[in-house]
């Protein structure tokens, strides 16, 4: 994957997720509607590889709204085949497959859910840092980053 296809992706999740404002609707599943609170992206997009292997997000959601049984939603073929009883869909990972529909290579790691141990990440949700130099960037290249601002240049 190059670097312009992640970031066009993590772009598009971004706008993604302002359209609904962090909280979609999932309609026939488990939950009413599933809230995401944070997401990050991390890994090599986030570390600026010019070829990363994937997209990596790190994303911080909750179900909310009213709770529903099996009667009332769609039921889990896979649960139902392996375990021998009908649950509900889960509303996160309705939730997750519209986020990254019609992408490659996107992979989604709930921070509840899994511990993982992160040296760099971006935030993309609520607030898009994705265009902002990160920290590494400020450090290898100080003209680029945050400077001292030259009063001279003010005009008064």
């Amino acid at each position: 994957m190059r670097r312009e296809i992640a970031l066009r992706y993590a772009d598009k999740i971004a706008q993604r997720l302002h359209s609904v404002n962090g909280i979609l609707a999932t309609p026939m599943c488990g939950s009413e509607a599933v809230r995401f609170r944070r997401v990050w992206v991390f890994g090599s997009t986030a570390k600026g590889s010019e070829s990363p292997n994937d997209l990596d997000l790190l994303i911080e959601a909750d179900e909310c709204g009213r709770r529903r049984s099996w009667k009332q939603t769609k039921y889990d073929k896979e649960a139902r085949r392996r375990y021998g009883y009908l649950e509900p869909v889960s509303a996160t990972d309705e939730a997750l497959k519209w986020l990254t529909k019609g992408m490659k290579k996107v992979s989604r790691h709930i921070a509840a859910t899994e511990k993982v141990e992160i040296d760099v990440k971006i935030l993309l949700y609520p607030r898009n840092e994705m265009d902002r130099p990160t920290c590494h960037e400020r450090a290898a290249h100080p003209e680029k980053g945050n400077r001292p601002r030259d009063d001279s240049q003010i005009v008064r």
